[in-house]
């Protein structure tokens, strides 16, 4: 049981960690995309 315990603080850790990976990941497009000129961020959008 005690070692239930700690996977799933483990996995907690992981999860919170993963999170905040994709939040600073979410933020950083969005300041590159400060740096694409409208005409070829439509092009992006477009091809994504």
């Amino acid at each position: 049981m005690k070692e239930h315990i700690e996977s799933m603080k483990l996995i907690g850790r992981l999860a919170d960690a993963l999170l905040a990976q994709q939040t600073r990941i979410e933020l950083l497009n969005k300041a590159m995309l400060n740096f694409i000129p409208d005409e070829d961020r439509r092009g992006n959008q477009l091809i994504q």
